[in-house]
């Protein structure tokens, strides 16, 4: 069970608890709201959960890729979403300013060979069954 000290602490483990009773495992997203709980602590904070606030653990160590910085804030940003429900004068905070880079692989077309040995593979894959390979 991760304990939390800093001035969200209730706030957080209540957070935890709701998304592993809807069945979530949240055990990644758990640990890194930790880290935020450790920086909110280390840095004395005791104000209002802001965008530059999120951004700044975000992006404090620089040998974090860009994929692990954008899951860091994400993970504050919907804690600031179950902030902001639960208390009306909390704003969740604005979209997504870091988003993982790289490029999406371009979607591969299959040639008529291909399709061809990919439709034989499966009248192969149950024989005693002949419809079970048309409908993998």
């Amino acid at each position: 069970m991760i304990t939390f000290q800093s001035v969200y602490a209730d706030r957080m483990a209540d957070y935890v608890h709701l998304r592993q009773s809807l069945g979530y495992r949240f055990r990644d997203g758990a640990l890194l709201l930790r880290f935020f709980d450790r920086y909110l602590v280390e840095n004395e904070h005791q104000g209002p959960l802001t965008g530059e606030l999120a951004l700044a653990f975000a992006t404090r160590n620089p040998a974090n890729t860009p994929q692990h910085q954008a899951a860091l804030f994400h993970t504050v940003k919907l804690f600031s979403e179950y902030l902001a429900a639960c208390d009306p004068t909390v704003r969740p905070l604005d979209p997504v300013p870091l988003r993982p880079v790289g490029r999406p692989r371009p979607p591969h077309i299959y040639t008529d060979g291909e399709l061809q040995r990919l439709l034989e593979e499966t009248h192969r894959y149950a024989p005693q069954q002949p419809f079970r390979g048309l409908t993998l």
